[in-house]
C-alpha cells in the first residue's frame, strides 16, 4: 500500500514539472514582448503629449480672440535719464520704461488652485505681446523684459530700454527756447484693425531728480495723444502714441558768456566816437576793426554748435545786428576824419556827438523789432 502511494506521488511529480517549466518558459518569452509595447506606448502618450503642449504654446503666442474687436493696449513711457542731446544731428538718447497693459483670458487662473498666488510671470517670447517699438528710434537696446499676468487674465510688460530718438529741433529764440522731443510708439506688426494704443496716464512720466537731465536743460512737462497714422507702403493704419516731452532750456549760461561779451564789444566800438577824430583816428578804426574781429570770431564758435537751419534764429539775429552797428561806426568814423581833413571840424564834431547817441539807441530798437519778428513769424 505504501509502495503504490509512493508510486503516484512519483508519477505525478514526473508530469507536473516538465508542464510548469513549459509555462515558465512562456511566460519568459512574453515578458520582453510586453515590455516593448509599454515603451512604444509611452512614447506615443509622451508625442501626443509634447504635441499638445506645442499647440497650445503655439496658440498663446497668436494674438487674443477679442470677438473681432482691436486688442486696446493701455501703454506708456516713463523717462528715467536724458542721457544726450545733440542739437546738431538733431536727436537725443534716453533710458526708462515702456509699459503695455492688455487683456488675454486664456492667462486667467484660478488663484485657489495655484496656492493663493495672485500673479504669475512669463518670460518675452512664452505669450503673445504687441512688440512695441519707437518710430522714430535710430538705437533701441531693451535692457530688461518683464511680463506678468493677473488672475483676471491682465498682462503688464515692462521693458527697460536705451534709445536714441530723432526729433525736430526750433531754434528760432536760441538761448531762450524750449523744445518739444517726440516719442512715437508704435506696434509695427498689427495694424489698427487688430492693435489699438490706448495713453496710459499713471505710468507715463520723467524722473526729477537732479541726476536725470542734463544741467543746460530743465523739465516742464510731458503730455500723450494716440493717432492712427497710414504706412503707405503696407496700405495699412497703424495705432500710433505720441509723447511729447517739454524741456527749457537755462539761458543764463548764455546771458554771460554770450550776450554781455558781445554787449562789451559794442560798446567798446562805440566809445571810439568819444575819442579826439583829428589826433586819434588810427586809434578808432584799431577799436572797431578789433570789435569786428572780435565778433566775426564769436559767432563762427556759437554757430558750430547749431544745426543749420533755414530759418533766422535770435542769436544769429543779435550777431548779425552787432556786426551792422560796428560796421556803420566804421563808416562813420571815416566820415568824420574826412570832414575834419577837408576843415569842416566842427560839422565832424556835431556828427561824431550825435552818433555817439544815436548807434546804442538804434542797436536797441533794432533788436525789440528782431524779437517782435520773430514772434509774428
Amino acid at each position: 500500500m505504501f509502495l503504490s502511494l509512493v508510486g503516484v506521488i512519483a508519477t505525478l511529480v514526473i508530469t507536473t514539472v516538465p508542464v510548469i517549466a513549459q509555462s515558465t518558459s512562456r511566460n519568459l518569452r512574453i515578458t520582453p514582448t510586453l515590455q516593448m509595447k509599454t515603451v512604444r506606448l509611452e512614447k506615443v502618450l509622451t508625442s501626443q503629449q509634447q504635441t499638445l503642449e506645442f499647440s497650445s504654446h503655439r496658440k498663446l503666442l497668436e494674438p487674443p480672440d477679442h470677438q473681432s474687436k482691436p486688442i486696446k493696449v493701455t501703454t506708456g513711457v516713463y523717462i528715467s535719464n536724458l542721457i544726450d542731446l545733440d542739437e546738431t544731428n538733431e536727436n537725443f538718447e534716453i533710458m526708462g520704461y515702456l509699459y503695455s497693459s492688455w487683456k488675454d483670458l486664456r492667462l486667467s487662473f484660478d488663484p485657489k488652485e495655484k496656492g493663493l498666488q495672485q500673479i504669475k510671470s512669463y518670460q518675452a517670447g512664452d505669450i503673445w505681446a504687441p512688440r512695441l517699438r519707437f518710430v522714430n528710434s535710430q538705437k533701441f537696446n531693451v535692457v530688461d523684459d518683464y511680463l506678468s499676468i493677473n488672475n483676471d487674465g491682465t498682462v503688464l510688460h515692462v521693458q527697460t530700454f536705451d534709445a536714441k530718438l530723432s526729433s525736430p529741433f526750433f531754434l528760432k529764440f536760441f538761448p531762450f527756447d524750449s523744445q518739444t522731443l517726440l516719442l512715437l510708439v508704435v506696434s509695427w506688426n498689427y495694424p489698427t484693425s487688430q492693435v489699438v494704443l490706448d495713453p496710459d496716464r499713471i505710468s507715463t512720466g520723467f524722473n526729477r531728480e537732479a541726476y536725470s537731465i542734463r544741467s543746460a536743460w530743465h523739465f516742464k512737462s510731458i503730455s500723450q495723444k494716440v493717432k492712427s497714422v497710414l504706412f503707405p507702403p503696407e496700405r495699412n493704419s497703424y495705432s500710433r502714441l505720441i509723447i511729447e516731452l517739454k524741456i527749457q532750456r537755462a539761458f543764463a549760461y548764455y546771458i554771460w558768456n554770450f550776450f554781455l561779451p558781445i554787449i562789451f564789444f559794442n560798446i567798446i566800438a562805440w566809445g571810439a566816437f568819444w575819442i579826439n577824430p583829428q589826433k586819434e583816428f588810427s586809434s578808432q578804426v584799431t577799436i572797431g576793426i578789433s570789435s569786428m574781429l572780435f565778433l566775426t570770431t564769436f559767432g563762427f564758435v556759437v554757430k558750430a554748435g547749431l544745426p543749420r537751419v533755414a530759418y533766422l534764429i535770435f542769436s544769429d539775429g543779435f550777431v548779425f545786428l552787432s556786426y551792422t552797428s560796428v560796421f556803420i561806426s566804421l563808416l562813420n568814423i571815416l566820415v568824420i576824419h574826412n570832414l575834419t581833413q577837408i576843415g569842416r571840424e566842427n560839422l565832424a564834431l556835431k556828427l561824431q556827438k550825435k552818433v555817439s547817441f544815436v548807434m546804442p539807441i538804434s542797436f536797441i530798437l533794432c533788436n525789440f523789432l528782431l524779437i517782435g519778428f520773430l514772434l509774428i513769424s
